[in-house]
Formats: structure tokens, C-alpha cells, sequence
């Protein structure tokens, strides 16, 4: 059972229900392509038509053209974020690799300097926050870009003064759709 955050949407008794209710769906009747996609993080019943879909899909087709595979770690302790965000990314496999943790501490125990290209963090996690694994993160490697996720507010003035270490460049506010979320990451990566 899925525990149940406001920002997350309602617990569910499997995790394809909490899946296909809160997150998106996945339609195999058309060749496995997403049919209808819902905003990450969001608990929405509203679903896109097929045709939307292929617009936001067509929109997106330039990032698959000669560009650079680009190595994203996410980190978030809601496994069914993770999942989502995977499946978002994993759409453009010939454009991004991805790594996801849901354990913060176990971030630190496999992080390679030099290795991502980006990460996306959660702020609200357990063991150590999103800005305290952005520290010890920039220790390792002072050269990793990161934009925190949320679906709260965020005082930029007190976290800089907490976190002094730390530049917030970017922050994504959950709920996000698929077809931004690919966008600012790109935006983040050029």
C-alpha cells in the first residue's frame, strides 16, 4: 500500500490501480504507444486523445536527432514518481540514459563524479532533504547540474541562506506534464 500525500493523489490497493488513477495509462492496444498521458504528480482522470498525444510526441521528435545521449539520475522517495519520470524519459532512449533511486543514502554509496549530466531531485525526502543530497552531491562532483522537484512552494532566499552551497537554477513544481518536463530538462542540458 502507497502512502497518501496531497501531492501525490489517493492510496490504492495495487500499483497499477494507484498507476493507471494517478499517474497515466498505458494503452497496448495501439503498439504499446502512449495513448494518454496525465500530468506527473498530479491525481487526474482526465485523459488526452490519441491525436493529442502524437502532437506532443511530434513536437518533441527534434531531441532525437543528432544529439547526444545524456545521462539524468532521479531521485525521488515515491516509487511510483520514479516509475513515471522513467517511463517519460525512457520514450527518448536514444537521448537519455536514466538513473533512479528512491534511497537517498544509497545515492552517495554508488554516485559517480563525472558521470550525470543532470539530476532532478526531490525536496521532500526522508534520511536527508533534496537540498542536504544537492550538497553532498556537489562535494563529489562540482560540476553536476541539478533542478529540484516539488509540489509545494519554495522560499529561494531562506533555502540559499540554509544551504549556502547550493544554486536552485532550476526548480520543476510538481504537477508537471510530460511535454514540459522533457523541455525544461533539455533547457537545463544545452
Amino acid at each position: 500500500m502507497i502512502r497518501n500525500d496531497n501531492m501525490f493523489g489517493p492510496v490504492g490497493d495495487s500499483r497499477s490501480d494507484i498507476i493507471r488513477n494517478t499517474f497515466f495509462q498505458i494503452d497496448r492496444d495501439r503498439k504499446g504507444t502512449l495513448s494518454a498521458i496525465d500530468t506527473i504528480g498530479a491525481n487526474s482522470a482526465e485523459n488526452i486523445s490519441y491525436e493529442d498525444h502524437n502532437s506532443i510526441k511530434s513536437n518533441l521528435s527534434a531531441i532525437r536527432v543528432g544529439l547526444q545521449t545524456k545521462k539524468i539520475l532521479i531521485v525521488d522517495d515515491n516509487p511510483d514518481i520514479v516509475f513515471t519520470l522513467r517511463s517519460v524519459f525512457e520514450e527518448y532512449p536514444e537521448r537519455f540514459q536514466i538513473s533512479t533511486y528512491t534511497n537517498p543514502m544509497e545515492v552517495l554509496s554508488t554516485f559517480q563524479t563525472d558521470y550525470y549530466d543532470l539530476a532532478l531531485i526531490d525536496i521532500n525526502m526522508p534520511i536527508l532533504n533534496g537540498f542536504q543530497l544537492c550538497e553532498k552531491l556537489v562535494d563529489l562532483d562540482a560540476n553536476l547540474r541539478v533542478c529540484f522537484m516539488s509540489g509545494g512552494e519554495m522560499n529561494q532566499d531562506a533555502i540559499r541562506e540554509i544551504y549556502p552551497k547550493i544554486s536552485i537554477g532550476c526548480f520543476i513544481k510538481k504537477p508537471i506534464g510530460a511535454g514540459e518536463l522533457i523541455e525544461r530538462v533539455i533547457s537545463q542540458l544545452d
